[in-house]
């Protein structure tokens, strides 16, 4: 499962069309996630979706209000099933695709209406599925994840670390830059900030193992967009079996072979086997 999100501040422009463009063509990724895209979904040109492949059928979150535009989309490649929609709000768009959860996120500025989208995903996280939420949460965890400007308020931090340590949510292992919005000020006025972020459950990263995201650079927004997805290595097709014979003659092979094998490791099964498994014995017997 590979997914993007970027909060692109306009869609309507070349430039920005021309940015996603090439995030999706490099990346391939099933679910995309669009922040403030400024326009009505009407008013994208359904040529520009299927000259990506992604589906021209896609999800919004409407609004009461006639006048304003939805701040969320979520996309979907054409060879995919169409995700089932959850629930939305003018926060976030909760999907389930392939029997796991992802939600996008567009969070307030404001840590009081932020509570309100902290309660309505604890709600959905009863589900107990592989749930990935990704998105702008215009929150802080730390104060080193903000230069410049004043400190993020203790209160709103401590709201967003409740919200991930009462629903068991961590961090998705990721790479790139590490601030991911930039207000455009310079010398005095510049800030920047970690406001852009991936977050999974145990079960997310069970099922996606090495799954991660990479922040890249900023352009056409003030936002970086993220990319995240499995990172596998493939197995040399001429990679031998070995085992050495001499192993066995060692007196104390099978206590060193089941001690090992007692050890409680967390990690993929093959990690597991082919590497702290075996490299323990080895070393023991040697």
């Amino acid at each position: 499962m590979r997914c993007i999100y970027w909060n692109i501040r306009g869609i309507a422009n070349d430039k920005s069309q021309n940015r996603l463009s090439k995030l999706i063509n490099k990346w391939e990724p099933e679910i995309v996630g669009i922040a403030e895209p400024m326009i009505y979904p009407t008013d994208l040109p359904m040529s520009f979706l299927q000259s990506l492949r992604m589906s021209s059928a896609f999800y919004s979150n409407p609004s009461a209000d006639p006048k304003r535009t939805p701040n969320l989309w979520l996309l979907w490649k054409d060879s995919i099933s169409a995700p089932t929609m959850i629930h939305f709000s003018n926060q976030h768009i909760t999907v389930m695709v392939d029997n796991v959860l992802i939600t996008i996120v567009h969070a307030h500025c404001l840590y009081m209406q932020r509570r309100l989208l902290w309660l309505e995903l604890s709600t959905i996280n009863s589900s107990n599925l592989p749930w990935l939420i990704l998105g702008d949460f215009n929150a802080y965890l730390s104060v080193s994840e903000k230069r410049g400007g004043n400190n993020p308020t203790a209160t709103s931090m401590n709201d967003f670390r409740d919200f991930m340590n009462n629903n068991q949510l961590m961090e998705v292992p990721n790479s790139g830059f590490q601030l991911t919005w930039w207000n455009k000020q310079v010398r005095e006025f510049k800030i920047l900030g970690k406001l852009d972020r991936m977050l999974c459950n145990v079960n997310w990263s069970s099922t996606f193992p090495g799954w991660k995201y990479k922040v890249v650079s900023r352009i056409c927004s003030d936002h970086s967009p993220l990319m995240g997805g499995s990172i596998s290595i493939p197995r040399p097709n001429n990679m031998p079996f070995k085992f050495f014979n001499m192993w066995c003659s060692h007196p104390n092979f099978k206590e060193v072979v089941m001690e090992c094998w007692k050890e409680p490791i967390m990690g993929h099964s093959l990690y597991i086997l082919t590497v702290n498994r075996a490299k323990g014995s080895i070393e023991e017997v040697e």
